[in-house]
């Protein structure tokens, strides 16, 4: 059913259409000043923060979420609560949002006032383009675990997951569960493996398989695979479609929608667990809608907005352990984030020698 509430626009995201949607958050108090920005004044306790936030009656938000029914929930979620506060949600893969969000900021021209990516390389490289997510401003982050905020507070890991391999059960079978037998698994050449240059959560993952098995398994896939994919979200749909028998590493949630719907899809978990986080931050939107932006991520963080996210198992809610059907986070579970501080040109030369690029 249409609802009036929502705003929707529409932009060209790589490899498909951007959707637009509306979402945002809620909480309790708290005072505070964005980081960086003299300009604007923060009302003082959360409850003025809400009610210039309904002033502001607005807040564009940039994500790389790419299931629509998730994003249609955050949006209910938190227009139930804030009806006022129309949010604008730009929706792109995760490289040329880091692109989108790199030119804007250096030209000066700054559009979202929260925003959510799958890898902390452009909050790390550019802390001073976001602002402090401090409990004055953001409520829940006080009870946040230590792992999963950033050192200068600027950015938070909201749900994590793990690479996964997704497979067309029409098509493959006796798929590998673990990384280093995937390498050199007999029907490999049917399969499609990202290419780390497409995104820093790829180079993430190799770093990662690099670390753990050396230079030599990269160069085994590199040798057996058939061959490399740019967008993880259209791999996706070509196993559901049955165009591609296995991509990999994937992340569940792209396929959920196709697992509900029937589709023959099935997503293997591979040891050891390595896997991706939705990491939010609030850039220096220089006068756009900070308190609605703030509104926002404090909704992201809560309960609610995590249960919708785990959607049913697929994501482990880095906060909370009793939400019924999502996981916890699994011990030992490395983050692509981990690696990122090593990412350097030389690094990724390597990588790109060892698979041939």
């Amino acid at each position: 059913m249409h609802n009036p509430r929502r705003k929707m626009i529409t932009a060209m995201a790589a490899m498909g259409i951007v959707g637009t949607l509306a979402l945002s958050g809620c909480a309790d108090t708290g005072t505070g000043t964005p980081a960086g920005d003299a300009d604007v004044a923060a009302p003082q306790g959360f409850d003025a923060i809400v009610e210039a936030a309904k002033q502001e009656g607005q807040v564009t938000v940039y994500t790389s979420i790419g299931n629509e029914a998730v994003r249609n929930a955050l949006v209910d979620g938190f227009q139930n609560e804030y009806p006022e506060i129309v949010v604008d949600m730009i929706r792109l893969d995760s490289g040329p949002l880091t692109a989108r969000v790199a030119s804007e900021m250096e030209a000066g021209s700054p559009t979202a006032d929260v925003m959510q990516l799958v890898d902390n390389v452009l909050y790390d490289d550019n802390p001073e383009w976001f602002r402090q997510i401090t409990p004055d401003v953001v409520p829940n982050v006080a009870n946040w675990p230590d792992r999963f905020i950033a050192s200068e507070k600027t950015y938070i890991h909201q749900q994590a997951n793990e690479f996964i391999v997704a497979y067309n059960t029409d098509q493959a079978e006796d798929v590998p569960a673990t990384w280093e037998e995937l390498a050199t698994w007999d029907k490999l050449g049917d399969a499609l493996m990202a290419n780390p240059n497409s995104s820093a959560s790829f180079m993430g993952w190799a770093m990662f398989i690099r670390d753990k098995f050396g230079d030599e398994l990269l160069t085994k896939f590199a040798d057996n695979v058939g061959g490399m994919f740019e967008s993880s979200a259209t791999a996706a749909q070509q196993v559901a479609a049955g165009e591609v028998p296995v991509v990999f590493p994937s992340v569940k949630e792209l396929t959920t929608a196709a697992v509900s719907q029937g589709a023959p899809v099935e997503r293997q978990s591979t040891d050891p667990v390595i896997g991706t986080s939705h990491i939010w931050a609030m850039p220096d939107s220089k006068g756009g809608s900070p308190n609605a932006g703030a509104l926002f991520l404090n909704f992201m963080m809560s309960k609610e907005a995590a249960q919708i996210t785990c959607m049913a198992g697929d994501n482990f809610p880095v906060a909370y352990d009793d939400i019924p059907d999502c996981p916890i986070v699994p011990e030992g579970l490395a983050l692509v984030a981990d690696y990122f501080p090593d990412l350097t040109d030389e690094v990724r030369a390597e990588i790109n020698d060892a698979l041939g690029l």
